[in-house]
């Protein structure tokens, strides 16, 4: 993704943390500044500010999945901190100030340090850059999906698992497997075959 304004590096650092954290977009709405710990690599998902499923306060730890993309979310808070001088409760992904240019239009310039009213924006982001890369549209939730599957071929151990689940913000293993983690038919019949007894 492009990166060289600032509602460029917005737009790169909300697809990075997805991925990073499976948040929901809701969610991402509403974050401040405050919510991540830069140094722990955590969000906090503060149901008092940020918008949860059933208002549930809970910590996410990015997820491990490219320092690359940790990297993009880290550089983005400490820009608004650092550069743009933005306190803590400022949004984290701010919505895009919009003018009236000199034709009499409407056009982007820069960001507002206010938040979205809605996910839709984050939403067209999201699309707009799978549709730039030339892939199909993916819900944004399916970014939760993908992070479950990813987990549940690299947790080794019930404690890996449940982590995983509780960073997603489930209570339990059930939840988080039963919702997201069912395989494909074809990966059922592989996974089912594969098993063997254990030699006595």
């Amino acid at each position: 993704m492009p990166n060289a304004t600032e509602i460029e590096k917005r737009n790169r650092a909300i697809l990075a943390f997805l991925t990073v954290t499976a948040g929901r977009v809701s969610a991402l709405a509403s974050f401040q500044l405050r919510h991540i710990d830069i140094q722990e690599c955590l969000v906090l998902q503060d149901a008092r500010v940020v918008k949860t499923k059933k208002r549930k306060t809970f910590s996410t730890w990015l997820f491990p999945v490219g320092e690359d993309l940790e990297r993009i979310v880290l550089d983005w808070a400490a820009y608004l901190r650092n550069e743009k001088k933005w306190s803590a409760r400022d949004p984290l992904f701010p919505r895009t100030r919009v003018i009236i240019n000199s034709s009499g239009e409407y056009q982007a310039d820069g960001l507002e340090r206010a938040p979205w009213a809605s996910a839709a924006p984050i939403r067209r982001i999201v699309c707009d850059a799978f549709t730039r890369a030339g892939l199909p549209y993916p819900n944004p939730h399916a970014f939760r999906q993908t992070i479950v599957a990813y987990g549940r071929e690299n947790c080794l151990g019930f404690a890996a698992m449940q982590a995983w689940a509780q960073n997603l913000g489930h209570d339990s293993l059930t939840v988080t497997f039963g919702s997201y983690g069912k395989v494909s038919a074809s990966e059922q019949g592989k996974l089912v075959r594969s098993v063997r007894p254990r030699a006595t």
